[in-house]
């Protein structure tokens, strides 16, 4: 969704010539790879009805949580960090050889698609890629400390940053890694043409905002895909996914709608929720960047009171229990390192709430302009309404438009979105707090605030490399932001997802994307 800092989207012209290419090319990418089959997959053909894919397929450009389902298919990452704890992936150990360099040990048996070998050139080449400063990369500015990336042998990186970065591990889970050869002989639009990784499936064709088509690889490190072609068609709409999967024109449709899960289940279909590492959360945006006069919510009496107005359990047992977790005053879950268990969200208390508002001079209430979402957050629409009613009790009468994800996502960029804004904050992929804890720090140019005992808390907590010491900070910084009330969390995003009967071997990660490349048909 919306909350990578510091995103730089890629030149429109770039994008669209890009998709263009893509879209032109794929009637000949087909028969790009190579074809051999260890052995005859157990399932022909699956489809995925998804909401959405990948704005482009190099996944160095788009930091969308949402772009995961496709990228996951083609590409790993040295580790994941799903429950905020670092797993190997192609990387299979790390440590720090001293308090500024993470020293990774990699896979010594994997190569791309192309048959290239995935070695420490591929990482450096990746990273350095991204950290270019002339470069484009969505990602560059999860890395601000990182001053270079060194080859100490084939199977051994070190990433070297200016202090210690205690959170730079879970962070390298955001970086899908690429083939230096392939790309540096192809270049970057024929990359996004005919894109290569080292994940369970390989690239057949690409259709933007329509389609992307894969096949299973035999010759998978983790094991050949059981999947001979996979498909994953944008379908938007929930009754479009649920349609799909219940004619059969798809085996699994991703984040269908909850009322529709008594009659699914009675036809056979199976039903798998996972908590996204996403919360959406009421955000104030007031700072002085911002294009837009935030009037009376800079006054920080008028952001508690609104979330004493705000009726956080309320929401989350009429709305999304028990398909989501309510958050805790938190802009991250209980998944995410660094999550304080004993906070609680700021008490619900009407008669507080006016009182607050008449100190700060706005006893009579008053009216502000909300960006609400339409397709991109569970239960949006309800939240908002739910919102309209509660802060109505107080007097504050809410200017709503309902935006498209394309909009929702230009007035965000533009910093002309709010003062008030219903949003997806992200963890994920990282689930590390740091990863949105960044946001309320001055350097910020999505900045959300600017105050000097925070950022001096931050820089500690990043330096910290005991994981219980830092844990602490990061729960000092937590408890502020909570107190200057940058946003009300409501809740924990939930991807409910229905799989056809006799399906098997699915696992649903909490970022969007799953894996499927040892599914059965039974």
């Amino acid at each position: 969704m919306a909350t990578s800092d510091r995103v730089t989207k890629l030149n429109r012209r770039s994008v669209l010539k890009m998709a263009v290419s893509g879209a032109a090319a794929a009637s000949t990418i087909a028969g790009f790879h190579g074809r051999t089959r260890a052995a005859t997959p157990k399932i022909a053909k699956l489809t995925v009805a998804a909401q959405s894919l990948p704005r482009t397929i190099d996944p160095n450009y788009d930091s969308n949580l949402g772009a995961s389902l496709g990228h996951r298919f083609l590409f790993d990452t040295l580790v994941t960090a799903f429950g905020g704890k670092p797993e190997p992936q192609l990387a299979v150990s790390w440590q720090n050889v001293n308090p500024t360099t993470w020293r990774f040990k990699l896979r010594r048996d994997v190569k791309f698609h192309n048959g290239e070998p995935f070695t420490a050139e591929s990482v450096k080449f990746t990273m350095d890629r991204i950290l270019d400063p002339n470069g484009k990369s969505a990602w560059k500015a999860r890395f601000p400390s990182v001053e270079r990336v060194n080859v100490v042998d084939d199977s051994t990186i070190d990433i070297v940053s200016r202090a210690p970065n205690a959170a730079l591990v879970n962070v390298m889970a955001t970086i899908w890694m690429q083939p230096a050869k392939y790309f540096q002989q192809v270049g970057e639009v024929k990359f996004n043409q005919a894109p290569v990784g080292t994940g369970p499936f390989r690239f057949k064709e690409w259709r933007p905002d329509v389609f992307l088509t894969m096949e299973g690889h035999a010759d998978y490190w983790g094991g050949a895909s059981t999947v001979g072609e996979l498909t994953v068609r944008a379908m938007p709409e929930p009754a479009t996914r649920l349609a799909a999967v219940e004619s059969g024109e798809a085996q699994i449709a991703v984040v269908v709608p909850p009322e529709q899960l008594g009659r699914l289940k009675s036809k056979g279909f199976q039903i798998q929720t996972v908590n996204i590492g996403q919360l959406l959360v009421v955000h104030f945006r007031f700072h002085p960047e911002a294009a837009l006069d935030a009037g009376p919510i800079k006054d920080r009496r008028v952001r508690r009171a609104l979330a004493h107005a705000t009726d956080v359990a309320g929401i989350h047992r009429a709305l999304v229990a028990p398909h989501a977790r309510m958050a805790q005053c938190q802009i991250y879950g209980a998944d995410t390192f660094g999550f304080n268990p004993t906070m609680k969200p700021h008490a619900y208390d009407v008669g507080r709430a006016r009182q607050l508002l008449a100190e700060a001079g706005f006893g009579q209430g008053f009216t502000v302009h909300m960006d609400s979402s339409s397709g991109m957050f569970f239960r949006e629409k309800e939240v908002t309404e739910a919102l309209l009613t509660q802060w109505g009790k107080v007097g504050v009468k809410l200017e709503v438009d309902y935006l498209e994800s394309s909009r929702w996502m230009e007035k965000w960029f533009a910093t002309k979105s709010g003062p008030v804004i219903l949003n997806g904050w992200n963890s994920a992929p990282a689930f590390d707090a740091e990863f949105p804890l960044v946001f309320g720090t001055c350097g910020s140019t999505r900045r959300l605030m600017c105050n000097k005992a925070y950022d001096e808390l931050f820089v500690k907590q990043q330096q910290a490399l005991n994981p219980d010491e830092r844990r602490q900070i990061i729960w000092q910084l937590a408890e502020l932001l909570c107190e200057e009330v940058l946003h009300i969390p409501l809740y924990e995003q939930p991807s409910i997802n229905a799989l056809a009967k006799g399906l098997s071997g699915i696992k649903f990660n909490p970022e969007w994307s799953m894996y499927l490349h040892k599914a059965t048909m039974g």
